[in-house]
């Protein structure tokens, strides 16, 4: 069939609001349907084009039927529809430019179809209802700010055969909680929810919605990327391991929640604006590092402490909680018996409001509604930064390496 293209003039002749596209064009031409009062459109299947802007503006657009023949949705082509809740993507759909479904504030969902290689730069932004992706396997690259401001959504899978994720791809998405990776990915990889390289030595995005108020970062990271924290504001302190070297631009932009941060020798570099926005920030450090004189440069608060992974003072907060506020805890733990046990096992409370460790009886206590990760490292962590050097008392204690 040669090419039939409906222009914008050809498209102002069809009238009202629930439109049938005559069958035989080929190609909805540039602007045809910009601005249109239109609610409702049926695409007849000789068409394999959706042009750019074809149907942007049509703020009262719900309903779209895009057959199967349709191989590529062009730049803006339904930038800003914002009645569409709803739209199914043939399985035929190559390409999905550009802003396709930018400002879209009440989809809901969408099944990017198995052929596509790259979700383009803007092709989500502001789509605020968004709640369901699903990636195929196809797809090899997600562009700048493709999600950006997604904030209904709360999770993400990234497939096998993706090779590149734009480091702003999942800016302002408030609520994401989880980006997962398959296993078969060689590029990438997530350690809890968390995106890293496929050897975890870069750590990439930080969920911006996880719930934790605290992160221990894992062995082995060497470099944390430009935005990783973007706006983490659940955030309180952050672990760094022995062996970063490298904190990106912007990385910790508008954490404006983060109390405390360590920083230990092996960082030889920070870059502009890594913690810009954060408002009222201890950084824990050795006295001469690199990370000493960056904080006296940049006027930052700092403590100039040899004990690098010491942030955990505003974790002990939640150690003082009245009994009515501790019933939303399942799981407890005890940083000085290094005992986790579920919250039923309390039996003592000290001062008949502040939690006691039904083994040890010592008010050490700590539950995972804190927000804060009741794992055997966290406890050993808070352990050695409350009761290093502690002799007196009569207790057996786990012995391990404390250098």
């Amino acid at each position: 069939m040669s090419k039939v293209l409906l222009t914008r003039a050809e498209a102002n002749k069809l009238k009202g609001k629930h439109l049938d596209i005559p069958y035989g064009y080929t190609e909805i031409g540039t602007c045809a349907f910009q601005k249109r009062d239109i609610v409702s459109v049926n695409i007849p299947d000789s068409v394999t084009n959706i042009g750019e802007l074809a149907f942007c503006q049509c703020f009262n657009l719900t309903n779209v039927n895009i057959p199967e023949s349709v191989v590529n949705i062009d730049v803006s082509a339904f930038d800003s529809c914002n009645g569409l809740q709803n739209i199914v993507l043939p399985r035929n759909v190559k390409n999905i430019g550009e802003r396709a479904f930018q400002g879209c504030g009440r989809l809901t969902g969408i099944n990017i179809p198995e052929g596509v290689t790259r979700i383009s730069d803007l092709a989500f932004y502001c789509c605020h209802s968004l709640t369901n992706v699903i990636i195929p396997d196809s797809v090899m690259n997600i562009g700048k700010q493709a999600f950006r401001d997604c904030s209904s959504l709360t999770s993400i899978n990234i497939p096998e055969n993706v090779t590149h994720i734009d480091e702003e791809a999942f800016n302002f998405c408030a609520n994401l909680e989880s980006i997962d990776v398959s296993e078969n990915n060689q590029c990438f990889s997530s350690m809890d929810g968390v995106l890293f390289d496929k050897n975890g030595k870069t750590l990439i995005r930080y969920p911006a919605g996880r719930k934790n108020r605290f992160y221990i970062m894992p062995n082995g990271v060497i470099n944390i990327d430009k935005y990783s924290f973007w706006i983490c504001l659940n955030l309180m302190d952050v672990g760094l391991p022995d062996g970063v070297a490298h904190i990106g631009e912007m990385a910790f932009y508008e954490c404006k929640n983060l109390a405390g941060i360590n920083l230990p020798d092996s960082v030889t570099n920070i870059d502009e604006y890594a913690f810009e926005g954060c408002g009222s920030i201890t950084v824990l450090c050795s006295k001469n590092s690199y990370a000493h004189i960056y904080c006296q440069q940049y006027q930052k608060e700092h403590k100039e402490d040899q004990d690098k992974n010491s942030a955990y003072i505003a974790a002990h907060k939640y150690t003082l909680p009245y009994k009515q506020e501790r019933k939303n805890d399942s799981i407890c733990g005890c940083f000085f018996c290094m005992t986790i046990f579920p919250f039923e096992e309390i039996k003592g409370w000290a001062d008949s409001s502040v939690v006691t460790c039904p083994y040890c009886m010592i008010d050490s206590v700590i539950g995972d509604s804190s927000g804060y990760p009741i794992t055997a490292e966290f406890l050993k962590r808070m352990y050695k930064y409350w009761f290093r050097g502690l002799k007196s008392l009569n207790f057996t204690i786990e012995a391990w390496d404390m250098s």
